[in-house]
């Protein structure tokens, strides 16, 4: 997520990646930084074919996509001086960075391995998931449609990527407490869950698993907890109580207790994504048999369509259209 915005990401082109710096900028009189929650940069080192207007928000190409995805704008500078000095973009953030013999400058090139001469350096600020979300949208229209990435045969070349160690819980703003990132039954990585506790929760990673090809998911599963006193653990640490735990989950406690179950996983394949991609489609409703239409509703079959008032009747249902 970190490197490229997405726990799906398209490696048929393996640059255009993103480091933290939040450390390195932070700190360092230039107001965005300073009160950002975190920063990350994204360097494009064949970033001297986007001119300056695509970078400049509200019109510019490049940054209407970091707006679409929720950023303010799009912050910009390039590498120059063989690799030692900035040039372009707002002066505020170069001259902070330049300052005290530029510590600021220094500090950000090293985190970011030294990019080369010409460089274009791309700046995300805000929140984790935000700073993500921008990130992920603005690498795939660079790859698609400034940099020529996918041109030729790399359109057609098949890049896997197993996606695993993915964090076992997430904390939910609305509900104020954690939340089972895939679900409640995934078994976590043992080693983790020996040492865990409110405070680290969300460090916990889990034994769940994503089968990406050209950035889109075509699998995914997880290793399920298969102990009484394990998942009475996990639910406790997603705030059920016990007679909430018997309430929803009593039948699967009673069954791991009573009955036992040995190890298991599973791995759900996504058929008709493989199918679209291998057959070049942009949407998977290209080749499922009874594609939906945005309303939900099948042309093929005429559904949804009026129900019987006897069906009605027999499902204890009560229809509000006459």
């Amino acid at each position: 997520m970190e490197r490229y915005g997405s726990d799906k990401p398209d490696m048929r082109y393996t640059g255009l990646v993103s480091y933290d710096v939040t450390a390195a900028v932070k700190g360092r009189g230039f107001k965005l930084f300073d009160e950002s929650k975190e920063v990350r940069c994204m360097v494009v080192e064949e970033g001297k074919s986007i001119s300056n207007s695509k970078l400049k928000a509200p019109k510019g190409a490049v940054a209407a996509e970091a707006v679409a995805a929720g950023a303010g704008g799009l912050l910009f500078t390039r590498v120059c001086g063989g690799g030692e000095a900035l040039e372009q973009g707002p002066a505020p953030a170069r001259e902070a960075l330049e300052a005290d013999d530029g510590a600021g400058l220094k500090a950000l090139l090293s985190a970011l391995g030294s990019p080369a001469d010409g460089s274009l350096l791309l700046f995300f600020c805000g929140p984790p998931a935000q700073n993500s979300k921008c990130i992920d949208r603005v690498r795939r229209y660079l790859a698609s449609s400034e940099l020529g990435l996918l041109d030729g045969d790399a359109a057609s070349e098949a890049a896997v990527l197993w996606v695993t160690d993915f964090p076992l819980v997430e904390y939910d703003e609305e509900l104020g407490r954690s939340v089972a990132l895939h679900h409640p039954f995934t078994c976590p990585n043992m080693d983790d869950w020996a040492t865990k506790s409110s405070a680290n929760l969300e460090d916990v990673r889990s034994q769940a698993y994503d089968l990406v090809l050209n950035g889109v998911e075509v699998g995914g599963g997880s290793i399920r907890i298969h102990r009484e006193e394990m998942q009475r653990e996990m639910l406790a640490a997603l705030g059920f109580t016990d007679a909430e735990m018997e309430e929803q989950f009593g039948f699967l406690l009673e069954s791991l207790r009573d009955y036992g179950a040995p190890p298991h996983g599973g791995l759900a394949m996504g058929v008709d994504r493989l199918v679209a991609i291998m057959g070049g489609c942009d949407s998977i409703r290209s080749v499922i048999a009874f594609p939906k239409t945005a309303q939900a509703s099948d042309i093929f079959v005429g559904a949804p369509g009026p129900a019987d008032p006897k069906q009605l009747t027999e499902l204890k249902l009560i229809s509000k259209h006459e």
